[in-house]
Order: structure tokens, then C-alpha cells, then sequence
């Protein structure tokens, strides 16, 4: 039976981040805040790993949350405020975590992870690999177009950016309906908005007035809504093992896409375990009436983009 602190909650948060700062400080971090931060520069850039906990914390439940965040100097010249990074178990990094560090085991795995993950620093102080990454997959940490773009542009130029819009509608056609039409709109400043509408303002702000090859046949997406659940019925395709049926999503129009969301919302169930569901959308990419190839999603939650394999070949 797992060890359990029945401390102060406060106690055992104080001890939990004490615990991480011993591991990092030789690796050249510096505490502080009373530990609540730990930071290393590297040249002018700045990697932060930062905790945050519950109030609703008690004796025996006290969560620990760790976020990692790189700060990277000529990225922030170009594009103010930025940075990559999240919170562990959040949309960014996703994993799969225990964080009630009063839990001895939960405590120490965590402490693990914590050091493991530092190599997420270590990529993002090498832009031509990031580059290649960010090409043929999602990279935990710098997921976005919105926060992906700037960084190649700072670092590789705006030939960098169009390669890598390329690659992504290459890689994910579904997002091409959203990006040829947000291409041709003004920014409406909205912070969550689909990978495909990021994508075009990307490109429209970084790119150096060019434009990456779309898709063949793709379909105009007017509606906002539209767009996003294009996005996450790609997603759930290719966790549902149809990549080819996620990429003719890109043929498909809005009044479609917007009678399966309603069609997925009348079965019952998680809509994350439901094969009927995909069924659907199988149907509506394909015209094909049948099962998806898969028993169960992989991932499971597979609206979390960080857990995707690298993107399949069109």
C-alpha cells in the first residue's frame, strides 16, 4: 500500500517542490519564490518549470501542477509574450499523470517526469530540428500554428514557415477547407480558433506574402464552428484508424459536417469510445456504411493533438 503525507497540505507542497529543486538545481536552475519557480538561461532565453496547486488541497490530496515554459529571445522580438510549453498533464503536453504528490509513489514518478521532460528545453534551442518535427508531426509543447510560426520565421525565415504550412495540410487536408477561407479574412483576435484558421493567419503574418499548396478539391468553410469540428472529426478518424477517410474531410462541406456533430450527439455513451460515432463520420468523409478498422480508439482521448502519431502519408 502506497505511503500517504498527512501533513499540512502546505507542507507537503513546500517539501514536493524542495524535492524538484535538489534535482535541477545542478543542471542550472535557479530557485525561486520559495521554489514555486526554478529557471535556467541559455544564452538569452529563458527555461521556467512552475507549480501551481488546488484549494481545495487536504491532508493525504494535495495536487501538484508543473509547467514547463521556454522563452525563447528572438521569437519574443518578433512576436511579444511568446512562449512554448504547458502544463504537463494539460492540452499541450498531455500526459498521463498522478499529481497528488501526498501520495509517495505519485510524488516520486512525477519528480521523474519532471526531469524527463527537460528535453523539451533542449529541442527548442534547436530550430532546424524543431523545423523537421513540427514538418511530420505534432510536437508536444509548441502544438499550435500560432505559436509554431513566429518561432520558424524568428529563427529560419519566412520560407520556413510556408514549408511548414505545406507540410501540415499535406499532413492533416481536413484543416485546408478552414485555412483557404481564413486566408482571405481579416484576424478577429479570437485565441482558440482551429488549427487550419491559425494556420492561414500564420502564414498571412509570417509568411513573406507567399502561399503553401493546398489540397486539390478543397471545400470553402465559411462557419467557425464548422471548422473545428472538421479538425476534431479528423482526429477522431485517424485515432479510429481511417487517416485516408480523415483526409477526404477536406471535400466535405459545412451542412455536412454539421449534421454528423448533431448525429454523434444523439448516441449514447462517451463519444470518445463509440465506434458509432466514428461510423458517422466515416460515412461522411467516405460514402462508406461500415465499421471503423479499429476496436477502440489510439489514442483514447484523441482530441488531445500532442497524442497523435506523426502524421500519416496522403
Amino acid at each position: 500500500m502506497a505511503t500517504v503525507d498527512r501533513r499540512k497540505p502546505a507542507a507537503v507542497s513546500d517539501a514536493f517542490r524542495a524535492r524538484v529543486a535538489d534535482r535541477l538545481l545542478p543542471l542550472g536552475f535557479v530557485a525561486r519564490a520559495a521554489n514555486k519557480a526554478l529557471v535556467r538561461k541559455r544564452g538569452r532565453n529563458l527555461h521556467r518549470v512552475a507549480f501551481a496547486s488546488s484549494h481545495h488541497n487536504a491532508p493525504g490530496q494535495v495536487a501538484a501542477w508543473v509547467r514547463l515554459e521556454h522563452e525563447d529571445a528572438a521569437t519574443r522580438r518578433l512576436a511579444r509574450g511568446w512562449r512554448a510549453g504547458g502544463q504537463l498533464d494539460g492540452r499541450e503536453l498531455a500526459l498521463d499523470l498522478e499529481t497528488n504528490v501526498a501520495v509517495a509513489t505519485h510524488a516520486d514518478r512525477l519528480v521523474e517526469t519532471i526531469v524527463e521532460q527537460l528535453a523539451f528545453f533542449d529541442l527548442l534551442e534547436q530550430p532546424r530540428i524543431v523545423a523537421a518535427e513540427v514538418m511530420r508531426r505534432y510536437v508536444p509543447g509548441i502544438l499550435d500554428p500560432d505559436v509554431v510560426a513566429p518561432y520558424l520565421r524568428a529563427h529560419l525565415g519566412a520560407g520556413a514557415v510556408i514549408a511548414y504550412a505545406a507540410a501540415l495540410l499535406r499532413g492533416r487536408p481536413e484543416l485546408a477547407p478552414a485555412f483557404v477561407t481564413a486566408l482571405d479574412e481579416e484576424d478577429d483576435g479570437r485565441p482558440l480558433r482551429d488549427h487550419g484558421t491559425q494556420l492561414a493567419h500564420a502564414v498571412r503574418t509570417h509568411g513573406g506574402g507567399a502561399r503553401p499548396d493546398v489540397p486539390a478539391g478543397a471545400v470553402r468553410s465559411p462557419a467557425p464552428a464548422a471548422r473545428s469540428l472538421r479538425s476534431f472529426f479528423g482526429l477522431q478518424l485517424r485515432a479510429w484508424g481511417e487517416p485516408a477517410a480523415a483526409h477526404a474531410l477536406h471535400a466535405v462541406g459545412d451542412d455536412v459536417i454539421v449534421h454528423v456533430q448533431a448525429a454523434q450527439q444523439a448516441l449514447a455513451g462517451p463519444l470518445v469510445d463509440s465506434p458509432d460515432a466514428a461510423r458517422l463520420a466515416l460515412e461522411a468523409a467516405l460514402g462508406e456504411d461500415r465499421a471503423p478498422r479499429r476496436r477502440a480508439p489510439s489514442p483514447r482521448l484523441f482530441q488531445y493533438h500532442a497524442r497523435h502519431e506523426p502524421f500519416a502519408p496522403t
